[in-house]
């Protein structure tokens, strides 16, 4: 791989994130769920108030639902 096809990929990369915690931003949960697999297996261990196994997409998007009711944001 050359070092501007790394850069490339890089600066893709990055992209994907920034688009991704923008549809985190704007709570679209049908553009969140695109960024994950269908079959996801999400996981918080040890922590009292969110501990507990997601295991859709649709999980994980109600989930993220569930954070921003509780005014929870991304830092």
């Amino acid at each position: 791989m050359t070092n501007d096809s790394r850069m490339n990929q890089a600066q893709a990369n990055i992209q994907v994130i920034k688009d991704y915690y923008a549809a985190y931003a704007a709570r679209d949960l049908d553009k969140i769920k695109q960024f994950v697999a269908l079959n996801i297996v999400w996981r918080i261990p040890d922590h009292p108030l969110l501990a507990d196994e997601k295991q859709s997409a649709d999980e994980v998007a109600a989930f993220f639902t569930q954070l921003s009711k509780g005014n929870f944001r991304a830092a």
